[in-house]
């Protein structure tokens, strides 16, 4: 008894230490992006900021029109661009999970290599705006997301698990197999779908890369590039007044500013995280099952 007792205890120890480790972190971006840029030279970090200073703030939403057309932009794309994915994903999943489908083995095969080799990023740079002319086109956002090889392994994976007696049984009642999608496969794969929207939405809210290649045009560009463009804009700034020994109005928080734009970026997933946090581990266990 008192082993065991003894061994709940370590293990409660432990994961406070791992809590600490996540959490402390995220106090000290809070901390740093709201404190004085002055303060945070001369003392470091801290978990309480000594001088309250919302500059970093005022400078980031001064032009609230670019930030929040930025933002507009980059929330249809994670909300409208997951959905998408699931949809593609869970029919391409439920077509290749059909022994009957003949071509399911090779389709698989080409899957697997996709995850294993790359184009590159100029070839694809190359298809993308000259074969496809995705330059400027939001587009660029949602279609190459489209029937990724990881998610469509993940649905395949569920379905093949799914019991045949249900599909007979909806069979001999005269259901075909968009009502059997609808009403049978899709309820059951509530899990899948959760975490595969809740991936894809973080990945699209953090895609930088994209409007960076493809996009010339600064009102398609999404809110992580422009919370980039000001963060540059305004060390460059500095730096220029500095050269020059010109004095300026108001002194650039070039650290907090960093710090207030990592908050910025992850304060939307983390709000929407507690939310599919359960969907998680039995998502992650059924792709991990042999199918």
């Amino acid at each position: 008894m008192k082993k065991y007792r003894s061994f709940n205890i370590a293990v409660n120890v432990f994961f406070v230490i791992a809590t600490l480790m996540f959490i402390v972190p995220l106090i000290i971006v809070i901390s740093v992006s709201i404190s004085n840029e002055n303060d945070i030279l001369q003392h470091g970090f801290s978990l309480i900021p000594r001088k309250i200073d919302f500059t970093a703030y005022e400078i980031i939403f001064k032009d609230f029109t670019i930030i929040g057309r930025a933002i507009v932009l980059t929330a249809c794309i994670a909300i409208i661009t997951p959905a998408c994915i699931c949809v593609v994903n869970s029919l391409m999943g439920y077509a290749l999970s059909k022994d009957q489908f003949r071509l399911r083995k090779p389709i698989t095969y080409i899957l697997v290599a996709s995850m294993l080799f790359s184009g590159g990023t100029v070839p694809t740079y190359i298809v993308y705006t000259q074969l496809y002319h995705f330059g400027n086109n939001i587009l660029v956002y949602i279609l190459p997301t489209l029937g990724s090889a990881w998610g469509v392994i993940l649905y395949r994976t569920f379905f093949k698990n799914i019991s045949t007696s249900l599909f007979e049984s909806a069979y001999i009642d005269g259901a075909n197999e968009i009502q059997i999608l609808i009403r049978i496969v899709f309820p059951m794969a509530k899990a899948i779908f959760a975490i595969q929207y809740f991936m894809g939405m973080t990945a699209q809210w953090n895609n930088f890369q994209t409007a960076l290649l493809y996009m010339s045009d600064q009102r398609l560009h999404t809110i992580q590039l422009v919370l980039q463009r000001i963060l540059n804009s305004a060390d460059v700034l500095k730096k220029a007044y500095e050269t020059f020994g010109f004095e300026m109005d108001i002194d650039i928080p070039i650290m907090a500013m960093r710090y207030a734009i990592c908050l910025i970026s992850i304060l939307p997933i983390m709000a929407l995280f507690p939310f599919v946090q359960k969907h998680f581990s039995k998502g992650m266990a059924v792709g991990s099952v042999k199918g």
